[in-house]
């Protein structure tokens, strides 16, 4: 907003003054996510015959299916995805 603002008008403490409202607005603090923390580094997982390394999860939160299952169990082999 600062970006925006600066080129068309000239306003003394404009960034302090931004930032406190900011602060006071519901709408912003409300949709104002986490603060970001750096993430570890990716590293591959050597893997050499099927069923060496195997990963389950559960999905949930989908609609309810006509037999009555709300879940789904995903299991995936990492030699063969």
């Amino acid at each position: 907003m600062i970006k925006q603002l600066k080129p068309h008008y000239y306003w003394p403490g404009l960034s302090r003054e931004l930032k406190l409202w900011y602060k006071q607005c519901a709408q912003c603090t409300q949709s104002k996510g986490p603060p970001l923390r750096p993430h570890g580094h990716l590293q591959k997982i050597l893997v050499g015959a099927p069923l060496d390394f195997v990963t389950m999860d559960i999905l949930s939160g989908l609609p309810t299916a006509s037999d009555g299952s709300k879940y789904i169990l995903v299991v995936v082999d990492g030699f063969t995805k």
